[in-house]
């Protein structure tokens, strides 16, 4: 395992005496690439397959996330009956929440599974990181507080 800011020594190469190295230098503080132990190799092809899929589910399921819970935010603001009842507040409260997902925390995470499987190490995607589990965060907690 690779603690932050640690050098990490990678040698590649097609042939058996042909070798490059690569220094690949952790960012600090990175969550995500101190539990990966940095990048990911290119012999990583089934995770690098499974991260593609889950972003590709992410990019279909987001506008739609987004384009039901307007029609339900719509639909309980027109209907005078629903606004008096009280659990339909709660019902609009978790469907501001779960918009607020869907047009923020989805992007931002596809976006950080697609530079994970890019392999690239930047200190903007780390940074998207930090932003994406402070806004997920920040939802859970309005949420939960909405709720209790």
């Amino acid at each position: 395992m690779y603690k932050q800011g640690q050098r990490r020594e990678i040698f590649t190469g097609s042939a058996m005496n042909e070798s490059r190295l690569i220094l690949e230098v952790i960012p600090p503080k990175c969550s995500i690439y101190i539990l990966l132990g940095g990048a990911l190799p290119p012999s990583a092809t089934e995770v690098k397959a499974l991260l593609i899929f889950l972003a590709v589910i992410s990019i279909v399921t987001f506008p739609l996330n987004a384009a039901l819970n307007v029609l339900v935010i719509i639909a309980l603001k027109t209907n005078s009956q629903m606004r008096a009842n009280t659990s339909c507040i709660l019902l609009a409260s978790l469907a501001t929440t779960d918009l607020m997902v869907g047009v923020i925390v989805q992007p931002m995470f596809t976006a950080l599974m697609i530079t994970i499987v890019r392999g690239e190490i930047t200190t903007k995607m780390c940074t998207l990181q930090k932003v994406t589990q402070f806004f997920t965060s920040v939802f859970l907690i309005l949420l939960l507080s909405i709720l209790l």
